[in-house]
């Protein structure tokens, strides 16, 4: 991620654990995912995609 931001975070507590949300704003992400064959499911290679919100458009 590019040009992030900590845009709100909520502490909330209940039952046994407390519960933090935090909430994140940017202004591009990357992300590489692991493609699998049909047949057997070996790994197929890695594909990199992403998304620039500022331009909206696809890396």
């Amino acid at each position: 991620m590019k040009d992030c931001i900590i845009s709100q975070v909520l502490a909330m507590g209940g039952g046994n654990f407390p519960i933090e949300t935090v909430r994140i704003n940017f202004g591009q992400i990357l992300w590489v995912y692991a493609q699998q064959k049909r047949s057997g499911g070996q790994a197929a290679g890695n594909v990199a995609t992403g998304w620039n919100l500022q331009r909206n458009c696809k890396l």
